[in-house]
């Protein structure tokens, strides 16, 4: 080393026989003499001697374990109410956790890694995992009310067994009319009655006994209008009889079927619905004419036109055919009354009529019924428990709607107001029924197994 250098450097020295100690260093004496310098008199903050005196805070503890019940007293409750450790950090049964179980510990990686079942989210796009040709093609004008609709079946399932109150004015049966003979089919035009059962029953204008017709046997449907008068039989034989109903014709005849047999009958003209297909018959002319090969579920006749209830090729639709040229009107069904209708032809079971030339339809499955007043563009629906038959207080729009349950109820629904009990029918025992509007005598006629009964609003005296 340079001898320049080595002088300018002031290097502590070693003390002698301390090899590990720098001779630079202060001694305990030194240092105690340092720390005398700076006291000022007080007590050392660096004396420890009576660390061991230092009160841990017992008095304290004591004091806020008191059972005292002083409102100064701290009370934590117990660590584990709010505390929700979780899952990861629950014992086993050998009171280890997962961590003490886990030689290795816990891998950050495998636990990032690891699936938490959507609780941290995702970094796929929602719309990755939506398929969607799989979602229903959305249409904005059709059944944009359905919502109201859904509401108003649900309130309707709660009350569909509830019959309404009596009416203030009940209908009374008329003395003498109809007869004891059980009967299920019936028709009214021209101020007479036919109901068809055992016998086929005639009512003959301004009268009210019933009597057995002379022809008729076996007839198991009919149909009316003022100038004729068509009857059907189980194995498909059609008849039309003219004039005042004192003899028949027959016309011709339906293969049979399995389905059952409707008619219906505007001026000059009878319609017969049988397993969905419709024929129809013109007097004098002895032929049936096919006018729908398949798809009818219904049919009835109002006001010079017949009504039809079928299965389009978008759902169900409302068809009226007029008298002179049959062109078609065609009113598809929609929200609850195309449920309703798709519901009837799946059971099998629907009955349709009708008023004034259509305006007015109802239509029925046996559980609700579905009416519009404005030729089938809006529906209502309602329901008074079983039903058996339908008709109109009527050929006019605002007609009455009458309503016979199985129970032998007959009630009335009015356009405006609430619905009403006006009769009680008994016999019906849950066989087929029929109920239609006599405007002649003023009075509804009943077609049950008790026999061909009429009932109507008591004389004014």
């Amino acid at each position: 080393m340079d001898p320049e250098i080595d002088a300018d450097l002031d290097l502590p020295t070693t003390g002698e026989g301390d090899d590990d100690e720098p001779s630079g260093s202060l001694d305990a004496d030194d240092d105690a003499d340092a720390i005398d310098d700076s006291d000022d008199g007080g007590d050392s903050p660096l004396d420890d001697a009576e660390a061991s005196d230092v009160d841990a805070g017992e008095d304290e503890i004591d004091d806020i374990d008191d059972d005292d019940g002083d409102e100064s007293d701290v009370d934590v409750g117990p660590l584990d109410d709010e505390v929700d450790i979780g899952e990861e950090n629950e014992l086993d049964d050998d009171g280890l956790g997962d961590a003490a179980n886990d030689d290795d510990g816990i891998d950050l990686e495998e636990r990032a890694a690891a699936d938490d079942g959507g609780i941290e989210g995702t970094n796929e796009l929602p719309e990755d995992a939506v398929d969607e040709s799989a979602l229903p093609e959305l249409d904005a004008d059709e059944d944009v009310d359905e919502g109201d609709e859904d509401l108003a079946e649900v309130l309707l399932a709660d009350a569909q067994t509830e019959l309404p109150a009596w009416d203030a004015a009940r209908w009374t049966p008329l003395e003498g009319a109809g007869a004891s003979t059980p009967c299920d089919a019936l028709a009214i035009a021209a101020g007479r009655v036919a109901a068809a059962g055992e016998v086929l029953l005639i009512v003959g204008e301004g009268e009210r006994a019933a009597r057995p017709a002379s022809f008729g046997a076996g007839v198991i449907a009919i149909a009316a209008s003022d100038d004729l008068l068509v009857t059907a039989t189980a194995r498909g034989q059609i008849a039309v009889s003219q004039g005042a109903w004192t003899e028949a014709t027959a016309v011709g005849a339906l293969r049979a079927g399995s389905g059952p047999m409707e008619l219906a009958a505007t001026p000059g003209r009878g319609w017969i619905r049988r397993d969905g297909v419709l024929h129809s018959v013109t007097p004098p002319d002895a032929s049936l004419v096919p006018v729908r090969e398949r798809g009818v579920l219904a049919v009835t006749a109002s006001g010079g036109a017949a009504l039809l209830l079928t299965a389009g090729a978008t759902g169900p639709v409302i068809e009226r055919l007029r008298a002179d040229d049959e062109a078609p009107r065609v009113v598809a069904l929609r929200g609850a009354a195309r449920r309703l209708a798709e519901s009837a032809a799946k059971q099998g079971v629907i009955t349709l009529v009708a008023a004034a030339g259509g305006r007015s339809v109802a239509f029925t499955d046996g559980a609700q019924i579905a009416i519009s007043r404005d030729d089938g563009a809006t529906f209502a629906t309602a329901a008074f428990g079983p039903i058996v038959a339908l008709a109109f207080v009527g050929d006019e729009a605002d007609a009455t709607l009458l309503i016979l349950t199985e129970s032998g109820t007959v009630v009335q629904l009015p356009v405006q107001g609430e619905p009403t009990r006006v009769a009680a029918i008994e016999g019906l025992g849950g066989a087929p029924a029929a109920i239609g509007w006599d405007p002649a005598r003023e009075c509804a006629w009943v077609a049950c197994r008790a026999g061909l009964i009429a009932v109507g609003r008591a004389p004014r005296h």
